[in-house]
C-alpha cells in the first residue's frame, strides 16, 4: 500500500531536473524518476525490479565506493573502507533506442540505523546540452577568428595568404612596415600592431593643418620606451601626452568659449603651452634635429628637470 510519504517522495523526485533512481541491497532498481525516463527513454514500469546492470552504464572506474557487501554484483559500487564515493564521474548510458549518451554520475549508499548498507541513490546529469553548448562556443570562436586572426579573409585568397605569411617574420625583423588606408582597425593592421615593437600613427587631419610630420602622438605606441628612455624623459613624455589628451577632449568646449579657466588644472597648463607644444611637434620638411636636443627641449617644455 502506498503511503502519503511515498507519494510525496515520488513527487519530489519527479520534479528534479536530474535523473534519479534508487537501488536496493540486491542492486535492483526500486525508484525511477521522470527525468530518467526523459533521458533514457525507459519508463519506470520497465526498469523497476530490474538489476542496475540492465541500464548498461559504463563503470565508474577509479572512484571510491563502498558500503555494500562485496558479493553484491553492482557496477556502481567498489568496496573501500566502508564508504561510498562516486562523485562527478563521467560515464556513458545506453538509451531505449540504443543511443549512447554522456552523463555525470553521483552515487551514495543508503545506510540504516545500524550503519548497514541497504541500497544506493544514484543521480545522472545529461551532459548533451553542455556538449552542444561547447560545440556552439567552438563555432562562435571559429567565426570570430577572422576579426583578429584573418581566418576566412586569408583562407579565401592566395594573395592574402602571402600577406599574412609575411606578418610574423616582419615582426621579428627590424624593417619598417607601412600600412595605408583610413581604417586603422583593419585585420592586417591589427595583426601587425599586435606583434611589432611599436607603431607610428599618421593623421590626415594633421596633414591638412600643414602639421609636419603629421604624427598622431596619442595614437602612436612604443613597447620599448621604458627599456631605452630615462625616467625623466618618460615623465616629460607623460606630461606632454596628458596635455594633448586634455586639449583633444575639451576642444569643442574651448572653441565655443564655454570653458572657465581654473576648472581643470591640466587643461589650463595645456592651453598655456599649446603654442609651444605645436612648435615642438612640428618642423620644416627640410629641417632636422638630433635626439639629445629634442629630449632636452621636451624636458624644458614640460618642466621636468
Amino acid at each position: 500500500m502506498t503511503t502519503t510519504n511515498d507519494i510525496s517522495l515520488e513527487r519530489v523526485m519527479d520534479t528534479m531536473a536530474e535523473g534519479l533512481f534508487v537501488l536496493d541491497a540486491a542492486c535492483c532498481i526500486t525508484l525511477w524518476n521522470v527525468a530518467m525516463r526523459k533521458m533514457t527513454g525507459w519508463r519506470a514500469g520497465e526498469m523497476i525490479g530490474k538489476p542496475c546492470s540492465d541500464l548498461i552504464c559504463s563503470p565508474a572506474a577509479g572512484t571510491d565506493a563502498s558500503g555494500m557487501k562485496p558479493d553484491l554484483d553492482c557496477a556502481l559500487l567498489q568496496h573501500v573502507d566502508g564508504k561510498l564515493a562516486v562523485s562527478q564521474v563521467e560515464c556513458m548510458v545506453q538509451t531505449s533506442t540504443d543511443e549512447t549518451i554522456p552523463v555525470l554520475k553521483n552515487a551514495r549508499v543508503l545506510l540504516d540505523d545500524n550503519e548497514t548498507a541497504t541500497g544506493v541513490v544514484v543521480t545522472l546529469t545529461d551532459l548533451r546540452p553542455m556538449r552542444r553548448l561547447e560545440q556552439d562556443l567552438a563555432v562562435m570562436r571559429h567565426e570570430a577568428m577572422p576579426v583578429r586572426g584573418l581566418g576566412r579573409l586569408v583562407g579565401g585568397s592566395n594573395p592574402m595568404q602571402n600577406v599574412y605569411a609575411r606578418i610574423a617574420p616582419a615582426g621579428d625583423s627590424e624593417v619598417t612596415v607601412l600600412i595605408e588606408g583610413d581604417d586603422i582597425h583593419d585585420p592586417v593592421g591589427d595583426a601587425m600592431r599586435s606583434i611589432l615593437d611599436g607603431h607610428i600613427m599618421l593623421s590626415r587631419d594633421l596633414a591638412r593643418q600643414h602639421h609636419y610630420p603629421a604624427v598622431d602622438v596619442l595614437g602612436s605606441v612604443s613597447r620599448l620606451r621604458n627599456d631605452i628612455v630615462t625616467s625623466d624623459d618618460i615623465a616629460a613624455g607623460a606630461n606632454l601626452m596628458r596635455w594633448l589628451k586634455s586639449l583633444e577632449d575639451n576642444r569643442d568646449l574651448v572653441n565655443i568659449g564655454a570653458y572657465v579657466a581654473g576648472s581643470d588644472p591640466v587643461l589650463d597648463e595645456a592651453l598655456a603651452h599649446e603654442g609651444e607644444v605645436r612648435e615642438f611637434l612640428t618642423q620644416g620638411v627640410t629641417e632636422g634635429t638630433n635626439l639629445t636636443d629634442t629630449l632636452g627641449r621636451l624636458r624644458e617644455l614640460t618642466g621636468v628637470a
